[in-house]
């Protein structure tokens, strides 16, 4: 099946213009190809034999569990990374743009309006437009970078991101720490950007408005459906439920139900002790209170497998096997504890 074509928006339907300033140039077709690329950490292999071809003009985004290795796909993707195997080809004029979360191109010693006047040659009114696109207005354009909120260092670094020129997009969680009102910037903005991108998201919502196509990244494999998150879905649980109903249900024998016996008075006719409860049983309000808190504990190993798993794409420590060693076996203890984590959740909400 062909990939569906994404549709891009008309630049002036948006706030305002986001690419009459250095507007992205055309490029090959083929804008990123990678061919049998693996990655390990120490012993512990992420991916192997992995494929992936981006066309011009698709939004790809790469869905799947955490660990799965999707920060290391797209940091092998911009060549920040190298694989034993295989190859990763750029096409011809292709410009890439990289956002990642931990907003590096950002210097925290000036002000948004300094940041952009200084770096992109522009005037304080183009500044002052740009910046109001992405929800910075008033006084908030003479705010020191480095005070502000995670969020409002995504807003930035993404806004400077789309003023670069470049028309090959490689993004890493756009989306995270930001608001409803800021989500819907970035929305638009990528709708109505007339180059490639690739992202990183946990976005269902977010996916569903800006991709044409997704790739599910799991057990070392890469798998490519042609359309948006919700088609995904879609197809997946069709293609579970079909196997599902391949496997033939054997009949599970009746179990023996071992019986504890008490005796009468007399102690010769035995009798049925009561069964016990084989499970314990919370109040409505209890099992809501240890139902939040998983959730809060899943939150957080989450976000700390997220930070692991950046150290361990961090090529000086690569270029350390003790300490590569140590952080891959902190994050094989971590998702054997979010795999618990799971456990205790799906037993608290049945």
């Amino acid at each position: 099946m062909n990939r569906l074509e994404r549709i891009v928006l008309p630049a002036n339907s948006v706030g305002f213009n986001y690419f009459s300033f250095n507007p992205p140039v055309e490029c090959a077709q083929r804008v990123a190809e990678m061919e049998d690329v693996a990655m390990a950490f120490g012993n512990e292999v992420v991916f192997k034999n992995l494929s992936l071809l981006v066309r011009n003009g698709d939004g790809v985004a790469i869905v799947g569990p955490n660990g799965a290795g999707k920060t290391t796909l797209l940091r092998l993707l911009i060549g920040e990374l190298q694989s034993p195997t295989g190859r990763t080809k750029l096409g011809s004029r292709v410009k890439v743009g990289y956002y990642s979360q931990q907003h590096e191109g950002l210097n925290e010693n000036n002000t948004l309006l300094d940041e952009l006047v200084y770096e992109y040659g522009i005037t304080e009114e183009q500044a002052r437009r740009y910046l109001g696109a992405f929800l910075f207005s008033g006084e908030d354009v003479y705010k020191q970078i480095g005070g502000l909120s995670g969020g409002e260092k995504s807003r930035l670094s993404f806004l400077k991101l789309m003023l670069t020129g470049a028309n090959f997009l490689v993004l890493d969680e756009p989306t995270n720490h930001l608001d409803i009102p800021a989500k819907e910037a970035v929305e638009e903005a990528l709708m109505a950007f007339p180059g490639t991108f690739v992202t990183v998201s946990h976005d269902r919502y977010f996916l569903d408005k800006v991709t044409n196509c997704t790739c599910e990244l799991e057990n070392g494999q890469l798998t490519e459906y042609n359309g948006n998150y919700s088609y995904y879905r879609e197809k997946k649980e069709l293609a579970q439920k079909a196997a599902a109903e391949a496997v033939p249900v054997k009949k599970a024998a009746t179990p023996v139900k071992a019986v504890q016996l008490e005796f009468t008075d007399g102690g010769h006719t035995p009798i049925a002790a009561a069964p016990k409860p084989r499970t314990q049983s919370y109040s409505e309000e209890k099992r809501l209170e240890l139902t939040q808190r998983c959730e809060a504990q899943i939150a957080m190993i989450e976000a700390e497998l997220k930070g692991l798993e950046y150290q361990m794409n961090d090529p000086q420590l690569q270029a350390d096997p003790q300490r590569s060693g140590a952080i891959a076996s902190e994050y094989q203890a971590k998702e054997q504890e979010l795999e618990e984590k799971y456990s205790q959740w799906a037993e608290l909400t049945e």
